[in-house]
């Protein structure tokens, strides 16, 4: 005869597999080098996953993109779609950013199109938000000084980050198996390999070279 678990012992199973999938997630971390062998900052590393992750059912806070000594700050930014993504200008003059083409050709549109003026003087006109609900790569200027570039990166996935100043990016809580280890630099031409790797329970290092040397920033 077949029985059918009380509320209480289902919840009991419910609690016990997500311990059990808490405890099998796994961690990476990459270390990216140019094509010349120095340390790969500002590299956006994510996670293909095989189906659609669903979002999560609580709003996501804004990510703040700041305009700052005539750069954006920070020069990249990743974030996962539906997002909402705030500027702020932190300068004493105005500023324009604007959605533009990618890549050191400009041959990749932004999936975002968008504008926006930001006073810099009128408190209540110094920021601006707008919500990164496609993925792809939006590329960020400003009208008013043609010397400002950033990226703004937005990924289906929910395992993101960017290698910082030593080229370092560390990915926590991926699932156990097989993983498809994506990278994207803002000045590449071409596509990057992707990187296999099998996580598991024991933290995971890997290395990954990038098929060119980036440009210096200023």
């Amino acid at each position: 005869m077949t029985t059918t678990p009380s509320p209480r012992l289902a919840l009991l199973l419910t609690v016990c597999l997500l311990a059990t999938g808490a405890a099998r997630a796994g961690t990476l971390q990459l270390r990216v080098t140019a094509q010349d062998g120095t340390p790969a900052r500002d590299v956006v590393v994510w996670v293909a996953t095989p189906v659609r992750v669903p979002p999560p059912t609580f709003p996501p806070a804004a990510v703040v993109i700041e305009q700052r000594d005539l750069q954006f700050v920070p020069p990249v930014t990743v974030v996962r779609t539906g997002t909402p993504v705030r500027f702020s200008n932190q300068d004493r003059y105005d500023h324009h950013v604007r959605s533009v083409p990618s890549g050191p050709l400009g041959s990749v549109p932004p999936v975002n199109a968008f504008e926006l003026r930001l006073s810099g003087d009128d408190p209540k006109a110094r920021s601006a938000e707008i919500l990164a609900d496609k993925p792809g790569i939006v590329g960020l200027g400003c009208h008013l000084h043609s010397s400002m570039r950033g990226s703004l990166f937005v990924t289906d996935s929910p395992y993101f980050t960017k290698t910082d100043q030593n080229g370092v990016a560390q990915l926590d809580n991926l699932p156990d198996g097989p993983a498809d280890v994506r990278l994207w630099h803002a000045d590449q031409l071409v596509e990057q390999l992707a990187q296999k790797v099998t996580v598991g329970p024991t933290p995971l290092s890997a290395t990954a070279q990038l098929n060119f040397s980036p440009r210096r920033r200023r």
